[in-house]
Order: C-alpha cells, then structure tokens, then sequence
C-alpha cells in the first residue's frame, strides 16, 4: 500500500480485494477526479484494513487498478489516516504512524 494524502478514499486494487472475498457493492460509486480525466469508480465495503496497530472496521474503498502497477496493493487515503499522527523522515526512507491523541 501506498500512503496518499492527496487522496480523500482508500483506493484498493481490485484483484486484491478479490482475494479476500470482498467485491464492489452494485449500484455504489465514488467520482473521482485527477489531473487529467474525471471516472465514476466502483466502491466496496471492506471489512478491515490495518497498517502495524491502527485498524478501521467497515471501510469505504474505491475499486481501482493502478495502471501499468501490478505489486502495489492501493492507495491508503485521508479516510484511513485521519486521525493519526504521520512522521515522514524522507532522507532515512522512513515514514511513523501513531495515534494523534488531540484528534481522538
């Protein structure tokens, strides 16, 4: 997974999402907008995602394969990472997440 702050929604590839058994919901789509083109994306309901400790149940995700990317799993969204805490220490190659206790 990638972590994206520019993206409002978790985006999660959809052959991954396949293989635990999770498929988009009919009928549900997310608009999503980039740089170049505007796409009504399918969604889907997953039931959990975690990255180390930090876990969100029932988690909205946009269903969508990256093009020409075939070992990243998807994009971790602001839905996910709202109310953590990121440190990112770019000349180490390192990013932390911890609870942000003022947002909690």
């Amino acid at each position: 997974m990638l972590v994206d702050t520019g993206a409002a929604k978790t985006m999660i590839n959809g052959s991954r999402l396949s293989l635990v058994g999770v498929e988009p919901e009919p009928g549900l789509f997310q608009v999503t907008t980039s740089a170049t083109d505007v796409k009504q994306m399918p969604m889907a309901l997953l039931p959990s995602l975690a990255l180390g400790e930090h876990q969100r149940t029932n988690l909205p995700v946009v269903v969508h394969n990256l093009p020409g990317v075939t070992e990243i799993d998807g994009l971790l969204g602001m839905d996910f990472l709202a109310g953590l805490h990121i440190s990112i220490r770019m000349r180490h190659g390192i990013l932390t997440l911890g609870e942000d206790s003022d947002t909690l």
